[in-house]
């Protein structure tokens, strides 16, 4: 059955329908009306290694009525992102696209993680009910994945966000029309995040995710933004009765601005409602780390372009986190970044951004793959230039 079916999804549509009328524009508005008020390409997608491949802070937490740990950021504003100048960075990364990869716990027990990354949904749209993708490690549609809600908890209950990406390099996605998009944003929260529906129709069992990432590299770049403005609607409509906080972010790649996500008008990142945005600077020769000169130039070029276009959302410099994590067929090194370039010309450039939030690696199981030094793996080399 398809969701558009469902008589009870068909029915919160509508309200929403009626709602987007009236209260998201202005929600969106009076935000970007508060912003103005308070301050004066080539794709490519992620990369894997050959024959395990399926795709391409502070925190303290409390008890929430259902008995799940409740976890609180203390980097929150604009477009909902958060943190001041001058603030500690985050360092974020993706889990679940490889089948020897280390388990959820054990990446948050590393405590080398401020926020982990689900990837991916990589199947939604079209008016088909969307589809979670975990590779190797759990078959949601079997019911496989519940019990990895018992781990996402634990996570939660160590202070570490677990959001939900959707898109990726493969699967089949894309957007049909503003209904397609409203449904597919019901479904997310509904499944996943802080919605209605009963165990048995959330792939990951009770756990309510702290909210979604926009991986967004193929199709169309219609409707983006509705399906963003839709969840952040839900998520400040409804998010208090979860406990949980909830959050937008994307990983736009490094051209500026990207093929499908933008900023622009009409464009999903325009929509101006993403609390954090880790751009890639990977996979793309004209703004990622030229290995061959030493030079991060083009990554600080790009950067300053989309500091400058999102004032209100955290921006997390994108990087792989080995030279496999990297590695395509037209470049040898298509973005790695050293780690004494990172910490002597690049960091110390970025943090000076008022809107800097840290660091995104793609990818855990590369992250653990490497090592840099006294046995460090690349997450734990630069924590302390973050």
């Amino acid at each position: 059955m398809s969701e558009h079916s469902h008589p009870r999804v068909a029915t919160l549509v509508l309200i929403l329908l009626l709602v987007e009328c009236f209260c998201i524009p202005a929600l969106v508005d009076s935000k970007e009306h508060a912003h103005r008020n308070s301050s004066p390409s080539r794709r490519s997608p992620h990369r894997h290694p050959k024959g395990t491949e399926h795709k391409g802070h502070g925190t303290s937490s409390s008890r929430n009525r259902n008995g799940n740990r409740r976890v609180h950021h203390h980097h929150q504003g604009g477009g909902g992102g958060g943190g001041t100048a001058g603030s500690r960075g985050m360092i974020v990364t993706y889990w679940g696209q490889f089948d020897h990869e280390n388990s959820l716990i054990d990446a948050c027990r590393s405590r080398n993680y401020n926020i982990i990354i689900l990837s991916f949904l990589d199947f939604f749209g079209h008016n088909k009910k969307p589809r979670l993708n975990l590779a190797g490690h759990c078959d949601p549609g079997s019911g496989g994945c519940k019990g990895l809600g018992a781990d996402i908890q634990s996570c939660q209950g160590m202070g570490v966000p677990i959001l939900l990406s959707i898109g990726g390099a493969d699967g089949g996605y894309g957007l049909d029309s503003v209904k397609d998009a409203e449904f597919t944003a019901l479904h997310i929260w509904n499944s996943y995040l802080g919605g209605s529906s009963n165990d048995d129709e959330r792939p990951l069992g009770p756990a309510v995710l702290n909210g979604v990432d926009f991986d967004i590299e193929k199709g169309k770049s219609e409707f983006y933004a509705t399906l963003a403005k839709t969840l952040k609607f839900l998520m400040l409509k409804f998010g208090r009765r979860s406990g949980t906080p909830f959050f937008l972010g994307a990983a736009p790649q490094c051209p500026f601005q990207d093929e499908f996500m933008g900023p622009g008008p009409g464009t999903a990142l325009g929509s101006g409602v993403f609390d954090y945005v880790w751009v890639q600077f990977y996979n793309n020769e004209e703004c990622h780390y030229d290995p061959k000169r030493r030079d991060p130039s083009r990554v600080l070029d790009s950067w300053t372009k989309w500091t400058s276009a999102l004032p209100h959302s955290k921006i997390f410099l994108g990087l792989p986190a080995s030279l496999d994590a990297s590695t395509d067929s037209d470049d040898e090194n298509a973005g790695f970044m050293p780690i004494d370039v990172f910490v002597n010309q690049v960091s110390h450039v970025i943090k000076k951004s008022p809107n800097y939030g840290g660091v995104m690696l793609w990818s855990y199981y590369y992250d653990v793959q490497s090592t840099h030094g006294k046995d460090r793996v690349f997450s734990q080399a630069i924590k302390g230039a973050i």
